[in-house]
């Protein structure tokens, strides 16, 4: 699962017919069932090809976390993103995200401009136990303080 900061509402082209997704973050879950590393690197390193709906929302936002679940089977980032969506009232789920290779809602889910107090992101593993961070940032972009200037 990757966790996105996206700083500003934006359109997206994908899934078609695209979609407008306003500012806040966003979970991401995917299985990457072959070379997890390379795969969780590529989607925190960023960069120009797009070969994945997640990619194109990763043009736009930072990445702000990840939680690996290795032993998973392929079916549970469905399953994961069901939890999420389910886990704070006003989460939603764009539809159809991620999710062209099986038949679930989709597999990104949102919580707006008040994500800073979602529960799975503060602690991953009360959403699911096998759940294991691996990449944090600080400070968190929806608290940094502005200057008053």
């Amino acid at each position: 699962m990757v966790w996105l900061w996206l700083p500003h509402g934006c359109h997206l082209p994908v899934p078609p017919p695209g979609l407008w997704l306003p500012a806040g973050l966003y979970a991401y879950t995917g299985s990457a069932q072959r070379a997890l590393p390379a795969r969780l690197g590529r989607h925190l390193a960023g960069g120009s090809a797009r070969h994945w709906h997640v990619d194109y929302l990763r043009a736009e936002a930072q990445v702000v976390g990840a939680d690996v679940w290795p032993e998973a089977p392929r079916e549970a980032e469905c399953e994961l993103a069901a939890r999420l969506a389910a886990s704070l009232p006003g989460a939603f789920r764009p539809p159809r995200f991620g999710a062209s290779d099986c038949r679930c809602p989709g597999h990104l889910v949102g919580w707006g401009p008040k994500g800073g107090r979602v529960a799975a992101y503060e602690a991953p593993e009360r959403l699911h136990p096998e759940l294991r961070p691996v990449l944090r940032s600080s400070p968190r972009p929806w608290q940094e303080r502005r200057s008053t200037r």
